[in-house]
């Protein structure tokens, strides 16, 4: 990566760091409602992740 482009990525990085809630962030042993992702990446294949049922993460 080029060391300009490189550069804007960590500052976005670091804003998010800076700006996050950490209280609001799932953690191991949460469970949490049913939830849809959407992606927004490059792979079109998979634009969307479903969770249907209630999930436990952690474990």
């Amino acid at each position: 990566m080029a060391p300009d482009k490189l550069k804007i990525n960590v500052d976005q990085r670091q804003v998010l760091v800076d700006t996050s809630n950490r209280g609001g962030v799932v953690k191991a042993g949460d469970t949490v409602e049913p939830f849809k992702l959407i992606n927004v990446g490059r792979d079109w294949r998979s634009p969307q992740v479903r969770f249907s049922e209630r999930q436990r993460y952690g474990q």
